[in-house]
């Protein structure tokens, strides 16, 4: 009996929850929505819907590559066009939001938050007479790790099914380097606070 119970409150569950909108953006991000309104005037394109504290969010139409809905059917945003900075086409572009989203979701950056830590701590702790130069220090480690590119050897062996998509593999990198860059300025703040009350302590 109480196995009954069990199984009709699973299916009660299941049939009384919102209708769930996957909203895939052009950054690789996916954000899971029940209702949604497309809000267009002179200027403005922008998709309108409440988040799971019940308060309004938009999000601007230019940055959505799609909406699919409860049942598999897909909504595309995006379009091609050159004057926009939109270069791919709908397949293309499919597969460099696939890869932005992989990254996105697996790709771990722990060294360059231990390097951006490292930078911050150092900048902190500079001489009174040098501290005009201590934002330098974090700044040039942020840009050189920005120049870096995850591994293209490392993707394609990790995803072998899109070793061959260059779109794919061109969203995983630039996605990858962004959490790099996220990573070590998250890692610079922390660094900076912590040299900050290291000086504070040695100082008093």
């Amino acid at each position: 009996m109480k196995y009954l119970i069990s199984l009709l409150s699973i299916f009660l569950i299941i049939n009384v929850s919102p209708a769930q909108n996957t909203v895939w953006l052009l950054n690789g991000k996916k954000i899971t929505i029940s209702n949604y309104n497309i809000n267009k005037y002179e200027d403005t394109h922008n998709l309108v819907y409440l988040n799971n504290k019940g308060k309004e969010k938009q999000i601007d139409v230019d940055d959505i590559f799609s909406v699919t809905d409860k049942s598999g059917v897909e909504n595309v945003y995006y379009k091609k066009d050159t004057l926009l900075g939109n270069y791919f086409t709908i397949p293309q572009m499919k597969d460099y939001v696939k890869g932005e989203f992989d990254a996105y979701k697996n790709y771990k950056a722990p060294l360059f938050t231990v390097l951006g830590f490292v930078a911050g701590g150092t900048s902190a702790i500079l001489p009174l007479d040098k501290m005009f130069y201590a934002p330098l220090i974090p700044g040039a480690a942020t840009t050189i790790i920005g120049s870096t590119k995850a591994s293209g050897k490392k993707i394609k062996s990790k995803y072998p099914n899109y070793a061959n998509n260059n779109y794919y593999l061109l969203g995983y990198k630039e996605s990858a380097k962004r959490k790099r860059i996220n990573n070590a300025l998250k890692g610079s703040a922390v660094g900076m606070v912590t040299g900050i009350i290291i000086a504070f302590i040695i100082g008093s």
